[in-house]
């Protein structure tokens, strides 16, 4: 209770000045300009292609930073051993290019 005496009595002295205090703020950086930092989920902050925000392509990289790399694009192939133009079903390799 002496101190909320204290602090209103300093509170009514009109030589008491208020000083603002400086406010630091965490300086968020994007390096590459796609709008995204590290911290907010960039995991490649220097290609601006890459992002939580990208769409997944074809091209060997992470481009959603979702931890894995051309999940959802890839394209299926058959092998077709005996040279007939048609793929086995029993031999399947997903990849970007005609394997």
């Amino acid at each position: 209770m002496r101190y909320a005496f204290l602090l209103l009595a300093l509170a009514c002295d009109s030589n008491v000045k208020i000083v603002p205090v400086d406010v630091v703020e965490d300086v968020v950086t994007d390096l590459d300009g796609d709008g995204y930092s590290e911290t907010e989920g960039d995991c490649d902050d220097s290609d601006g292609s890459v992002n939580i925000g990208a769409t997944e392509i074809c091209d060997g990289i992470d481009n959603n930073c979702d931890g894995a790399v051309d999940e959802g694009v890839k394209i299926p192939f058959y092998a077709d051993s005996d040279g007939d133009g048609f793929g086995n079903a029993q031999y399947i390799e997903e990849a970007c290019d005609s394997p």
